[in-house]
């Protein structure tokens, strides 16, 4: 339902998303079934803070 509005409410995402990744904040999506199944949900996370960069 997130995305009937068309294809400009994907590219207002995609340009947030963007920008959040120029002040080098890391974006993590999950959908409700990772959500559903929180191995999924973990397994997803630890692989973004392994893919993190180290400061």
């Amino acid at each position: 339902m997130k995305y009937e509005g068309g294809g400009l409410t994907v590219v207002q995402e995609k340009v947030r998303e963007d920008e959040l990744r120029a002040l080098e904040i890391h974006v993590v999506r999950w959908t409700w079934q990772d959500l559903l199944h929180p191995e999924r949900l973990r397994a997803l996370l630890r692989k973004a803070l392994a893919l993190r960069p180290s400061r």
